[in-house]
This record gives C-alpha cells, sequence and structure tokens, in this order.
C-alpha cells in the first residue's frame, strides 16, 4: 500500500517540467480520467494536420489502444467532415509513431474495416 501511495507522489515529468507530490498525483488522477479524451484528440490532429507532438503521445499513449468503435462514432459525431475511414486510417499511423516513440519495432497496424473498405474501392473501380 506504501508502494502505490508513494508511487502517486514520486516525480513525474511532464514535457520540461517536473511535478512532485500532491501535484503529481493530481497530475496522475487527470492523465487517467482523461487520457480518453487525449487520445482522441491525438486521433483527430493526426487526421486534419497530418503531426502529433510526442509530448501528447507520452500522455495519452498508453491509452490508444483501448479506443473503442463508439469512440470513433463519437469523434465522428464531434468532426463530421472527417469520415470514419480517415480517422481509423490516422489512429493506425498514429498507433505507430506511439510504438516508435515507445523504442518498439513499427508494428503493422491496419484495422480490419478500412482493409474492408480498401478492398470494396478496388473491386469496385472507385475512388
Amino acid at each position: 500500500m506504501i508502494d502505490r501511495i508513494f508511487g502517486e507522489v514520486a516525480p513525474l515529468e511532464v514535457g520540461d517540467v517536473v511535478v512532485s507530490g500532491g501535484f503529481a498525483a493530481s497530475f496522475r488522477h487527470v492523465l487517467r480520467n482523461s487520457s480518453r479524451v487525449l487520445a482522441l484528440h491525438a486521433v483527430h490532429l493526426k487526421a486534419t494536420k497530418g503531426r502529433v507532438a510526442n509530448d501528447l503521445l507520452a500522455l495519452c499513449g498508453d491509452r490508444l489502444e483501448n479506443l473503442s468503435e463508439e469512440d470513433f462514432q463519437d469523434l465522428h459525431l464531434a468532426h463530421p467532415e472527417l469520415t470514419l475511414y480517415q480517422l481509423r486510417g490516422a489512429y493506425e499511423k498514429l498507433l505507430k509513431q506511439w510504438f516508435v516513440l515507445e523504442g518498439y519495432e513499427e508494428p503493422e497496424v491496419r484495422s480490419t474495416v478500412n482493409e474492408q473498405v480498401d478492398k470494396a474501392r478496388c473491386e469496385l473501380g472507385v475512388e
């Protein structure tokens, strides 16, 4: 139990700033509770700007793998100018960026839904 408490107040590096004590504990709490929102924001940035800062990924990257189809639907409702296909494609690129940032080999990530869309486009000859 003590390890868990000290783990919460241990120094936390946020970009160029190091926070500790109660502020670090509060920051960790906020990160856990808002990492979904940050992850969706990162996907939106990747889809629109094509770039996501590594600092942002360091905060929400762990949450990327747990985004659900409902999360993509919510993001699409908030930004109807982006198709679900674009959002899933941005997610795939972002997930690859996260793995590289963490020092892992770049994974082969491909959404089965987007694979089906690509296959249908090829078969139908539609752009």
